[in-house]
């Protein structure tokens, strides 16, 4: 048998676990697992051109587990059971023997893939020669023609490259060139490639605080503000009675991942951000480069005792039409910060442990969560936006119903925020 050295990892998880609350829309999964066995069957060879081998296969696998039963089981980080353990049946349960592989890896990602957080988590922990890349498509499709043309032609190009130069020794230059490429997004459909040695790229952060309003650029619960201008009032929260009605759509990332939707596609967020928190800057006086982690702190209370905190970076056009770029969500159970067991980029990481759960109190608890990394230009005569919203009805579980009351508070003692790591451009609201 040869043995495997070099691999090309189209989307690698660190942690096979989801983020609490995120569970993705039920019942596709299994469908498309199952369609490869079905739909998709191995081809013949010559030793059995018949296919009884393949046949006999599929049978074996009439006896699998529930995928979505098993995981949806696993409501911790330390669930164990004879069939699911996380700590036992993920990547990071054998993370040590991984490295100790040192087996070339080239980390092949998306902006929009679900596992990009996961990929440069990899790149970072990673031991063996190595290489990453970000295109700015997410896991699977895209609408955008040009774009998915661009991603098969360099996914073609750069397994060629990798392989022909550790497979056959091709000395074809691509161990000399920057370790890390990635695409940095302006408008959809418009994007750049550039090269950095490290991840993140060298930035520089920036905090806005979540503020009153208004900023008169939405219909939102709240239409609040957001700038670099700490809170100073002593008491300052904005209430809302989360609306289970709420979603970021049927061909998010999340659906798109798992072949619920073959491309995705975000609506205009303004109608989901009408039954949401929304905090908006003023309209930019210059482009500004975010590039890297936005991670966001949440002051908060909640009358069910605990809740799903969904938070959207949007770019809002002079027009009001509200684009996706990035999310992150937290159930608020599950708030407790941990040290990570690998390098997690100094990133907010919850453990999640059955232990680790507690319910929300009556004062304001603090929320500390990273948003999947981008690199999006917020141009110029257009506003950045922070929505949190309490649901995500085509994307994630209810947290309960009737669904709860919560608080987002913004005074001196709690304010809520979020940090942005700034590549180029002037700070919103300067």
């Amino acid at each position: 048998m040869k043995r495997i050295t070099a691999i090309f990892v189209p989307a690698l998880l660190v942690a096979c676990t989801p983020e609490p609350g995120a569970e993705t829309a039920g019942g596709e999964a299994p469908v498309l697992v199952s369609e490869f066995d079905v739909s998709i069957p191995a081809p013949a060879v010559d030793e059995d051109v018949e296919g009884v081998l393949p046949r006999q296969a599929m049978e074996e696998h009439e006896d699998n587990w529930d995928v979505l039963e098993q995981y949806g089981a696993g409501r911790h980080r330390d669930h164990a059971t004879p069939d699911l353990a996380w700590e036992r049946h993920g990547p990071s349960g054998d993370l040590e023997d991984v490295l100790e592989a040192r087996i070339p890896a080239y980390h092949w990602n998306g902006w929009y893939d679900i596992f990009v957080t996961d990929a440069v988590l990899w790149f970072e922990n990673y031991r063996g020669p190595q290489k990453l890349g970000i295109g700015a498509w997410p896991h699977a499709g895209m609408p955008d023609p040009d774009l998915m043309a661009e991603r098969i032609h360099l996914y073609a190009i750069e397994q060629h490259r990798w392989f022909d130069y550790w497979l056959k020794g091709i000395d074809n230059g691509v161990l000399d060139e920057a370790p890390i490429h990635y695409a940095v997004m302006n408008d959809p459909g418009d994007w750049r490639w550039t090269a950095t040695d490290a991840w993140p790229p060298e930035t520089t952060s920036r905090r806005l605080f979540l503020g009153p309003g208004t900023s008169g650029s939405v219909a939102s619960v709240n239409d609040g503000g957001l700038s670099s201008d700490a809170p100073s009032v002593e008491a300052a929260f904005d209430e809302y009675r989360v609306d289970l009605t709420t979603t970021t759509g049927t061909s998010s990332r999340w659906d798109n991942a798992v072949g619920a939707a073959p491309e995705m596609l975000y609506p205009d967020l303004r109608d989901t951000d009408a039954k949401s928190l929304t905090y908006t800057t003023p309209p930019l006086e210059s482009d500004l480069t975010v590039t890297g982690h936005p991670v966001v702190t949440l002051w908060v209370t909640s009358s069910q005792r605990d809740a799903d905190f969904f938070v959207l970076l949007e770019e809002v056009d002079p027009e009001g039409s509200s684009r996706y770029v990035t999310e992150g969500v937290l159930r608020a159970s599950h708030r407790a910060l941990a040290e990570a067991p690998w390098d997690n980029l100094g990133l907010p990481f919850q453990r999640s442990y059955a232990s680790d759960v507690q319910p929300l109190p009556d004062a304001p608890a603090e929320l500390t969560l990273d948003l999947h990394p981008t690199s999006t230009v917020f141009n110029a005569g257009h506003r950045l936006r922070l929505t949190v919203m309490g649901a995500d009805r085509d994307n994630a579980e209810e947290v309960s119903d009737p669904p709860p009351t919560v608080r987002v508070y913004r005074s001196a003692a709690h304010p809520s925020s979020v940090e942005l790591p700034i590549a180029e451009g002037a700070a919103p609201g300067s």
